[in-house]
C-alpha cells in the first residue's frame, strides 16, 4: 500500500445547450463514487468546473461553494479548478462571472490554505 493520495477529476457535464443529456450533478456526487477506491487517503482533486446555467442565475457558484463545504468536511486536501476554454467546447468551464466570485470567496474563506507571499 504504497498510495498516499488518491487523484482524481471532478466535472458537472451538464450543458445549457443539451440540458436532458447530462443530469446536473453536484461535487460530492462525483467524489463520492470514487471514495470507496480512496479508503481513509486524502483526496486531489487535480481538475474540477461546472457551467453556469442562463436559466438558473446563481446556480453555478451555489455548485462551487457547496464543492468547498463539500472538500472541508470529506478529506479532500487540494482542489484545481479547470479554468479554460479550449477550442471547439461552446461552453466552457472558465472562471467568469458567478463562477469566479465563488471561487474568490472560497479563496478568501480562514479555512482555506493560504500561501506565504
Amino acid at each position: 500500500n504504497n498510495v498516499s493520495m488518491f487523484g482524481v477529476d471532478a466535472y458537472n457535464w451538464w450543458s445549457p445547450a443539451h440540458p436532458h443529456a447530462q443530469k446536473w450533478v453536484s461535487f460530492g456526487t462525483l467524489i463520492n463514487r470514487v471514495k470507496k477506491f480512496s479508503g481513509d487517503k486524502p483526496i486531489i482533486v487535480a481538475e474540477y468546473g461546472t457551467r453556469t446555467d442562463p436559466a438558473r442565475p446563481g446556480r453555478a457558484a451555489q455548485w462551487m461553494l457547496d464543492a468547498y463545504e463539500y472538500a472541508l468536511a470529506n478529506n479532500v486536501m487540494v482542489m484545481d479548478y479547470f479554468n479554460t476554454a479550449p477550442a471547439g467546447i461552446r461552453e466552457p468551464f472558465i472562471l467568469d462571472a458567478e463562477r469566479l466570485a465563488a471561487y474568490e470567496q472560497c479563496l478568501h474563506d480562514p479555512r482555506s490554505v493560504a500561501l506565504a507571499r
